[in-house]
């Protein structure tokens, strides 16, 4: 294990993660 996709996976898996994931992003974008 270890690999992003399995990380991506299990991330994306959890709506909680994705919408933290989604928010990063747009904070990131500036």
């Amino acid at each position: 294990g270890g690999g992003v996709a399995e990380q991506s996976a299990a991330l994306f898996g959890s709506d909680e993660a994705r919408a933290a994931m989604l928010a990063f992003l747009e904070r990131k974008r500036g």
